[in-house]
């Protein structure tokens, strides 16, 4: 197992986690790439306590949540 001291995502049941094979994050991110979607570890980069509730991964979620996190955070939220 590779070490994955900075993998965010928590959905370790998932067979592309870090933890359940050894090539790191190369297979998530080629399989959100091939469908359209964004890593969830991206949405938690943002905020982690709202990617908690993330369940559309597309790039308009991501925008959408990028805007109204960063938002939030201007305003001291």
């Amino acid at each position: 197992m590779l070490n994955t001291h900075f993998c965010t995502c928590t959905n370790h049941q998932c067979r592309l986690h870090p933890c359940n094979q050894d090539n790191g994050c190369d297979g998530c991110i080629k399989a959100n790439l091939e469908s359209g979607d964004i890593p969830k570890c991206f949405f938690v980069a943002v905020s982690e306590t709202g990617a908690k509730e993330v369940t559309d991964f597309s790039y308009n979620s991501f925008a959408c949540f990028v805007k109204k996190y960063n938002k939030q955070r201007e305003q001291g939220q």
